[in-house]
């Protein structure tokens, strides 16, 4: 291929020919070595555009597949965070209500609950993992701040002041551990489990504890003693509310009885 630079010294060959007889030696001599300059110029140029386009089109492949490397990557990540999920949802529905309560309590810092018997008489319970409490009834008040015990009882005025170690309820967190080892659940279902004694007996003359369950909630509890049977209605259960340190203290109504048995 001949460049443009070529031309001119040709036509100059040409003019000095002898005759109609060209002189065809010296136009090898004089166009071949510009003729293979420019053709390797060009050759070079071309050379430039194979390269930059083979640049280009690496680039384009390792721009493609470090974006496809990404996505995937990024879409295996998705995934995995999919899979644990539905791996914990799973676990969730594989729990029964009941497990899911005692593993409520076993990581509760306080509970809080109000129920109502069956006659109408209605309980609240407050409680702490400090082994402080308050638990309020139609019949009586028991409050202890974790050293000392109040026991009131509006129908007699008379309260009674006692150290913690004086009283069954010292610790219900610890009263309800012993119950869930003590006791081995039957009839479990999703929607209800019944407690009975172990070879270890009956605590506080309990034979049975029937627990009823609403969706995940518990609904009723119904307490099986030789006496006879008496059902409650959870209205509220809530887990580490917010509670003051007056909750935990008892001060005795004015013309109230105070035995102090400290």
């Amino acid at each position: 291929m001949l460049c443009e630079d070529a031309i001119p010294v040709m036509e100059r060959h040409l003019e000095t020919s002898k005759g109609d007889k060209l002189c065809s030696q010296p136009l090898v001599e004089v166009v071949e070595p510009r003729t293979l300059h420019c053709a390797r110029r060009e050759w070079m140029k071309t050379g430039a555009k194979i390269r930059c386009i083979v640049a280009c089109c690496g680039l384009c492949s390792l721009v493609f597949c470090s974006g496809f490397l990404l996505f995937t990557c990024s879409m295996s990540h998705s995934v995995l965070v999919w899979l644990f999920l539905c791996w914990m949802y799973s676990l969730a529905l594989a729990a029964t209500p009941y497990e899911q309560l005692l593993a409520r309590i076993a990581h509760a810092r306080s509970i809080t609950c109000t129920a109502i018997a069956d006659e109408g008489e209605t309980i609240r319970i407050v409680a702490t993992r400090q082994g402080k409490f308050r638990l309020e009834s139609n019949e009586q008040q028991i409050v202890c701040n974790g050293e000392v015990v109040w026991n009131y009882r509006p129908a007699t005025k008379t309260v009674t002041i006692a150290p913690v170690s004086q009283q069954a309820l010292n610790d219900l967190f610890r009263l309800a551990d012993k119950i869930a080892a003590d006791y081995r659940a039957t009839n479990a279902t999703s929607s209800m489990v019944v407690l009975r004694p172990s070879n270890r007996g009956a605590m506080y003359g309990i034979e049975q504890l029937e627990l009823r369950f609403r969706g995940n909630r518990l609904h009723t509890v119904t307490i099986t003693r030789a006496n006879g049977t008496k059902r409650w209605r959870i209205r509220a259960l809530e887990f580490d509310r917010s509670t003051s340190d007056s909750t935990f203290v008892f001060v005795p109504p004015a013309g109230v009885e105070v035995i102090d048995m400290r």
